[in-house]
């Protein structure tokens, strides 16, 4: 459930507040809590963004945004990563030279409601 049209798609973020609020104020990325090399999620689904996040209550997480990417940088992402389903392992655990600074993991049940059969 991306939000998305002929030249953009949304991808939502979770971020401490500080990191939020210097993002929003400059409209870049920066300041002293943010690191451009720390591991971070985006999605493209608000909703499960905000289930993942806690609801913005984990800590670290307390402010979801949205940012607005060109098609063709999303793109540009998804093909300079790998499937975590299949790539990054074999029959013994981590494969040598398997590894991608971007990684893409396909949720099977992405939904944030729970449901039971029976």
């Amino acid at each position: 459930m991306a939000q998305y049209d002929d030249e953009t798609i949304i991808v939502y973020q979770a971020f401490r507040k500080e990191i939020a609020e210097y993002a929003d104020k400059n409209g870049k990325f920066g300041g002293p809590l943010y690191s451009f090399s720390r591991m971070t999620w985006i999605k493209t689904n608000f909703l499960w963004m905000m289930y993942r996040s806690g609801w913005a209550e984990k800590n670290q997480q307390e402010r979801i945004l949205a940012i607005r990417l060109s098609i063709d940088g999303f793109l540009e992402i998804l093909r300079a990563s790998f499937d975590s389903r299949k790539d990054a392992y074999g029959p013994n655990g981590p494969q040598p030279g398997k590894f991608s600074v971007i990684i893409y993991i396909w949720y099977k049940r992405n939904s944030a409601q729970k449901q039971e059969h029976g």
